[in-house]
């Protein structure tokens, strides 16, 4: 069976065959559906707390969740490349940040790529 996205579910099908092949049609999962243990007087104050908050403190929390990402990815190719330098490391960000198509194109191969021509 073909994963489908749930957007796809909900459309209309093409033809007028009473036993269609596609999944029944439904609604897109509700915030409740998709996080079923969080407490919903929790949610109401952080809801709140985004809806009132300034642009700019918005922009911030955006900034630092990246930077956490980096940092979090940096660590991961820390530990599955414990010889790499900085420069090699930073290459190895590019590829999963840009996709390894246009790293390459940026930043050219990898040390390790070169040394195997």
């Amino acid at each position: 069976m073909a994963l489908l996205h749930w957007r796809t579910m909900s459309e209309p099908a093409l033809t007028n065959d009473p036993a269609p092949t596609t999944p029944a049609r439904r609604p897109p999962p509700t915030w409740r559906e998709i996080h079923p243990g969080d407490d919903p007087w929790g949610e109401s104050l952080q809801f709140d707390h985004w809806r009132k908050a300034p642009t700019a403190l918005k922009l911030r929390e955006l900034a630092s969740l990246n930077a956490m990402a980096r940092r979090l990815a940096l660590a991961g190719l820390r530990r599955r490349h414990p010889a790499a330098n900085p420069a090699e490391l930073r290459r190895r960000l590019a590829d999963l940040l840009l996709g390894s198509d246009l790293a390459l194109a940026v930043y050219g191969p990898l040390v390790e790529d070169t040394l195997r021509s």
